[in-house]
């Protein structure tokens, strides 16, 4: 009997430890899983439409806030997630935030199985979850509800976008662009003059829903933006030439603000639909630079380019496909110089980046005319008399060539020279007048940090 008793409390035992564990397994939410209440999506960097927005219900039986996972984590949900976000890329900025009309909280665990949680940090009794550097892979998504019988009917939303939410405290600023500040949609970037690669790009999703035309900022600031600003350049010095443009599918608009605080924009200058602002003289400090929708409703992926090169873009400002060298004008890349024969110091030392969209190879401007350069001169001689000798020579750290044109229209190439693939041009009973000079990549996606030296002295060349 007493043996007997002993089995039918063994098994009680065993059952209730079974059912113990079952119960604790039933109170933790799934992670890592495939499956959600409302489904799932993958998002890239750029995805549009941004935000990214999903209609869900809020609420389940389990106490989140039992379970421990950190601040914030409050509320009740299902075990299953109630969304399902893979990012394909690390994002620099992912925010998660609930809109409805009742008390919702966000639970959501990381591919690092990083717990994040809110309760009211939208708006009224909305959650909101922003995450910097966000990685790519998986995030599993619940909305809970504060109280264990309510289900809340409301949408979910993920943006790129620090300005979304627009009911964020700070980010419309009563409907004015936000200047000066240390934060933007898509980054900041340091310039100096002579930066490389040129042109910088910056890939990115114009629009917002502020209306920027009623801001009268200034001819050709039109379309939807953000409070927030897409991108902040601080250039570290005055530049001669600065130009910004975008390149999307659909019409977007450039607004910038200047270190000086003025604005200038732009609707359709570059191509299509595209805008371009340029600036001569361009000085140092910080631009806030917005990329536009002409629509409300649009959310368009493209890139904005930043260039020093007068010939960027290729299409737009006279650099087709069938665009050729240019010499005999008035401008130039990296500037010009007056030099008598005799001149000191010899050799005559320019930095600048090789390279552009244009092939010379194409262009049948002689022998050794040959490697990708941009449409205006990189650099302007003018001799003030003949010389009995004048030599061009590049240094630096890739393959480059050298294309002169002299005082007579006449070409001068050259690719490889002394041994090396340092070009050396040199121009015998040299002719008083304008030389332009192109220093060219060997490939069309080179931009080749060099150094140009004009002499008159033969034993100055490139070394071995």
């Amino acid at each position: 009997m007493s043996t007997r008793k002993s089995v039918i409390g063994l098994v009680a035992i065993t059952w209730l430890v079974f059912g113990l564990v079952g119960t604790a397994n039933a109170q933790s939410l799934q992670i890592g899983g495939k499956d959600s209440n409302y489904g799932s999506v993958t998002l890239t960097p750029g995805f549009t439409p941004d935000p990214h927005s999903v209609p869900v219900t809020s609420g389940g039986r389990l106490s989140v806030r039992d379970m421990n996972l950190g601040s914030g984590c409050v509320g009740y949900a299902t075990n299953q997630p109630d969304f399902i976000v893979r990012v394909s890329d690390e994002m620099s900025f992912l925010r998660f935030y609930g809109e409805a009309d009742g008390d919702m909280g966000l639970v959501i665990n990381d591919p690092s199985g990083n717990w994040h949680c809110d309760d009211d940090s939208h708006t009224g009794t909305n959650p909101m979850v922003s995450l910097n550097n966000a990685g790519d892979g998986q995030y599993d998504v619940w909305i809970s509800s504060y109280s264990s019988d309510e289900n809340i009917r409301g949408t979910l939303y993920v943006t790129e976008l620090r300005s979304n939410p627009s009911g964020e405290a700070g980010s419309s600023s009563g409907g004015q662009l936000q200047i000066g500040g240390g934060n933007a949609n898509f980054g900041t970037v340091d310039l100096s003059a002579g930066f490389t690669p040129d042109p910088h790009v910056v890939s990115m999703t114009s629009g917002g829903d502020m209306d920027v035309r009623d801001m009268n900022l200034g001819v050709g600031c039109v379309g939807y933006a953000t409070g927030q600003p897409d991108l902040i350049l601080n250039v570290a010095g005055d530049v001669d030439f600065l130009r910004f443009y975008n390149e999307g599918d659909g019409d977007t608009g450039l607004i910038i603000n200047t270190p000086s605080g003025d604005w200038e924009c732009d609707d359709d200058s570059h191509t299509g639909a595209n805008p371009m602002v340029t600036f001569e003289n361009a000085r140092a400090g910080h631009y806030d630079v917005w990329v536009s929708s002409y629509s409300s409703d649009d959310n368009i992926r493209g890139s904005l380019y930043i260039t020093e090169l007068r010939s960027n873009p290729r299409d737009g400002d006279g650099g087709s496909s069938n665009a050729r060298l240019a010499p005999g004008g008035s401008s130039s890349n990296y500037g010009s110089i007056t030099l008598s024969p005799g001149f000191s110091p010899d050799p005559h030392n320019v930095s600048m980046t090789s390279g552009g969209s244009l092939n010379v190879n194409t262009m049948g401007l002689g022998s050794g005319c040959v490697g990708y350069a941009t449409e205006t001169p990189d650099f302007q001689v003018h001799l003030t008399g003949s010389a009995t000798r004048l030599r061009f020579y590049v240094t630096g750290n890739g393959d480059t060539g050298l294309v002169v044109n002299g005082p007579a229209g006449e070409w001068h190439c050259n690719d490889d020279s002394y041994g090396g693939t340092n070009p050396t041009v040199t121009v015998g009973g040299a002719l008083q007048g304008l030389y332009d000079v192109w220093v060219t990549s060997y490939g069309s996606d080179d931009r080749l940090t060099s150094t140009l030296h004009i002499t008159e002295l033969e034993s100055n060349h490139p070394k071995r």
